[in-house]
């Protein structure tokens, strides 16, 4: 769960920096009590990102073969030569 703190206007980068390290890997910034944007490890961002792909992928995947199975397929050959005869290529 990530943790909320504030940040001043007059805030350098390696104070923000040192104070979203103090709060774990994640942090929610916020100014006048408004939520403005979320401070990620790189570490736990770069696991994010490869995660997310992969479970992208895996959708895609289960995608596919549910439309394999559903026998939603086509020849691309046959299908390329129906397009370059229909557009004259």
């Amino acid at each position: 769960m990530p943790s909320h703190m504030p940040i001043n206007d007059g805030e350098n980068a390696a104070a923000f920096a040192r104070k979203v390290a103090t709060v774990g890997d994640s942090a929610i910034v916020a100014k006048d009590d408004v939520d403005q944007f979320a401070a990620v490890d790189p570490g736990l961002s770069r696991g994010l990102r490869g995660g997310a792909s992969e479970e992208h992928l895996e959708r895609l995947l289960a995608e596919a073969d549910r439309d394999i199975a559903a026998g939603n397929v086509s020849d691309m050959r046959a299908d390329l030569e129906q397009m370059k005869e229909a557009y004259d290529l």
